[in-house]
């Protein structure tokens, strides 16, 4: 009878001490039901029950035989020990378990790195240049943009892809794909369509990779491409991304070769990344000037 009001009183203090403390700390909400838990506090108390509700600082606990649940602080708790269909997590990595949960299995610039199933991402670069994706299933994805400037203007540049990924071991993957690209230059000049059929195989793991890239236009006028891409996470949310591009084709019967080299950092959340950093080539479009300008981007990443 004792231990049993002992109890009573331990989850009414538990309860009261901790109602309002929780009700302003409910970031980082998991509502997932956790059936067959037991916790021991640090004073060495063990319950066993349901964890109904949880966040970063306070679960909700419904002991077994007892009707009510109780709000019980995570810095009140020495251990939690999950069923074996669960994982085994401690209080203090709640977050990290959240964002491994939730983390995609995306680089925006990567190559073989793609989307996983029922994911997908909006991305704007330098401000006009939009574009966005959705994959399918781990394996089919498809992604499509548009240039702003050229839509306004009625003489849009715009592409679809649709692609395909195999991850075949944990550090190496293939991916294939195709590109239709519509092209235009400002004054109502049509540069026709690109009509790409490419591959690429990455090395490495999410926070370390290089991928090499070949793709070659199926239309008339040849070109073949050849990039390179580099990505290491150098912080907790920092990265650095570095690719490069040679372009091999054919206009007005002259053979032309450009590169382009686009070379940011990319601070990484949940579900955002911003890129800051620059981008430059060695000849303009129909010149021989090289040009370097600002490279900024923004992607948001979701599950629908």
């Amino acid at each position: 009878m004792k231990q049993v009001f002992k109890l009573i009183l331990l989850l009414l203090f538990v309860f009261m001490g901790d109602y309002l403390y929780a009700q302003k700390n409910n970031n980082n909400v998991d509502s997932t039901i956790y059936k067959n838990v037991t916790i021991t506090f640090k004073t060495g108390f063990v319950l066993s029950g349901t964890i109904l509700f949880q966040n970063d600082s306070s679960l909700t606990f419904l002991a077994n035989n007892y009707k009510q649940p109780a709000i019980i602080s995570k810095s009140k708790i020495e251990k939690i020990d999950y069923p074996p269909s669960f994982a085994k997590i401690e209080p203090i990595s709640f977050t990290e378990r959240r964002t491994k949960k939730k983390k995609l299995d995306f680089t925006s610039t990567g190559l073989a790195t793609n989307l996983s199933a029922n994911q997908g991402y909006y991305k704007n670069n330098v401000f006009f240049v939009n574009s966005g994706g959705y994959a399918f299933t781990n394996n089919i994805s498809i992604n499509g943009g548009f240039e702003l400037s050229s839509i306004i203007n009625k003489m849009p540049n715009f592409f679809i892809a649709p692609r395909l990924k195999l991850n075949l071991l944990p550090n190496f993957a293939l991916g294939a794909g195709y590109y239709f690209v519509k092209l235009s230059y400002p004054g109502n000049f049509d540069l026709g369509n690109l009509s790409v059929i490419y591959s690429d195989v990455t090395l490495g793991s999410q926070k370390n990779y290089i991928s090499f890239g070949y793709g070659v236009n199926t239309n008339p006028d040849k070109m073949t491409i050849f990039s390179t891409h580099l990505y290491s996470k150098i912080y907790k949310k920092l990265g650095i991304s570095t690719q490069y591009w040679i372009l091999q084709y054919l206009i007005f019967g002259d053979s032309k070769e450009k590169e382009l080299l686009v070379a940011n950092f990319n601070i990484v959340s949940l579900s955002h990344q911003f890129d800051f950093g620059f981008m430059g080539s060695d000849k303009y479009i129909f010149g021989e000037v090289g040009l370097i300008i600002p490279y900024l981007g923004y992607t948001y990443k979701f599950n629908p």
